[in-house]
C-alpha cells in the first residue's frame, strides 16, 4: 500500500522505527529491506533482508529479494555504463554474490519461471553458459505445464506417452528417461518422480 500510494520516505522511517522498537521481528525487518530496496538504497537492504534470513534462514521470500537486490544492483550498473558509454564490469561482483541465493531459491521456488530466467541470465552474465542453458530450459518447460516431482503418469497427461522410453539402475536409483522430438523435451526421471528436463534436438 505504500509503494502503490508513492509513500515510501515516511514508510521507510516507519519500520526503521519498528526494527529498532522491535529488532526480533523478522517480518519488519523483511518489508524494511523490500522498501529500501524499492528507492535504490542496495546495501541497507541487503542487511535487512540478510537480518531476516538470521532470524529465519528457511524465509524463501527473504532469500529470493536478496539475491533480486544483488541482482537489480548489477542490472542497475549496466544500464549506467550503457548509458555512459563506459564499460564497467563491476556488475558481474553482484551478480556473483546473487548467484548462492538465487541457487538455493530454486529449492524452495522451483516452479517459479521468474527464478529461473533470472538465474540464467546471471549464470549467462558470468559465462557460465552450459548453466544458463540448463536454467533457461527449465523455465521453458515450465511454461509447457512441468514441474519437479510430478509423476509420469501426470507428465503423460501433458505431455503424451514419449516417443522414447529408457530405464538405467545405478547404485541402487532407478532412472527413467524419456524423450518427445516433436516437443523438443528429455525429461528425466528418479523413482517415478520428475527430476530435470532438457530441451532436445527434433
Amino acid at each position: 500500500a505504500y509503494i502503490e500510494s508513492n509513500r515510501i520516505e515516511p514508510a521507510v522511517r516507519e519500520f526503521e522505527r519498528a526494527v529498532a522498537s522491535d529488532p526480533q521481528n523478522k517480518t519488519n525487518h523483511y518489508i524494511l529491506g523490500v522498501l529500501y530496496r524499492t528507492i535504490n538504497k542496495f546495501d541497507e537492504a541487503i542487511a535487512q533482508f540478510k537480518e531476516t534470513l538470521r532470524l529465519d534462514p528457511n524465509d524463501c521470500d527473504a532469500l529470493f529479494d536478496l539475491a533480486a537486490t544483488y541482482y537489480n544492483w548489477g542490472v542497475d550498473i549496466i544500464k549506467d555504463a550503457d548509458e555512459k558509454g563506459e564499460p564497467n564490469d563491476a556488475y558481474k561482483e553482484k551478480f556473483q554474490a546473487a548467484l548462492p541465493y538465487m541457487e538455493k531459491v530454486t529449492d524452495c521456488k522451483k516452479d517459479d519461471v521468474n527464478v529461473w530466467e533470472t538465474l540464467g541470465t546471471v549464470y549467462a552474465r558470468l559465462g557460465q553458459q552450459d548453466k544458463a542453458i540448463e536454467a533457461f530450459e527449465m523455465a521453458d518447460g515450465i511454461r509447457k505445464g512441468l514441474k519437479i516431482g510430478m509423476s509420469m503418469s501426470e507428465v503423460e497427461t501433458i505431455f503424451g506417452v514419449p516417443d522414447k522410453k529408457v530405464e538405467t539402475v545405478y547404485e541402487g536409483v532407478r532412472a527413467m528417461h524419456w524423450h518427445y522430438p516433436s516437443k523438443e523435451a528429455f525429461l528425466y526421471f528418479v523413482d517415478g518422480k520428475l527430476k530435470a528436463w532438457t530441451r532436445s534436438v527434433k
